[in-house]
């Protein structure tokens, strides 16, 4: 079975042109979530695209819900990729643009924990 529909190749589309580590959600989702308070969860960034160009979605807030696993802040790029290393090898052997990819995660890690605004019940 292929599905097809404009939210699928618009979930494609930001898939494919996100240089950073996240979910981008859809403004209907955004909506749904402050009707049922969990609007910190969903907040608005500007995702980085690989053409170096920034377009604001709504995002599924992933650092604020894992918080108590980041130890060390701020997080450090040498301190996120380590989880990764095994993986994909050193980061200093990695692509460019992938070297990108995670310097822009966390980015926005920092700015999702670090923001009180978002964070009114952190605690």
């Amino acid at each position: 079975s292929l599905f097809l529909g404009k939210p699928l190749i618009r979930a494609y589309k930001i898939g494919e042109c996100a240089q950073w580590i996240g979910i981008v959600v859809d403004q209907f989702v955004a909506e749904k979530a402050k009707l049922y308070q969990i609007d910190q969860e969903i907040i608005e960034w500007d995702v980085p695209e690989k053409d170096n160009g920034i377009k604001e979605e709504f995002v599924l807030n992933w650092p604020w819900i894992f918080r108590n696993n980041f130890t060390l802040k701020p997080v450090t790029v040498d301190s996120f990729y380590e989880a990764f290393e095994p993986l994909f090898g050193p980061y200093h052997d990695l692509r460019e643009s992938d070297k990108t990819k995670y310097r822009n995660t966390v980015t926005f890690i920092n700015f999702a924990l670090n923001n009180p605004k978002l964070n009114k019940s952190s605690t």
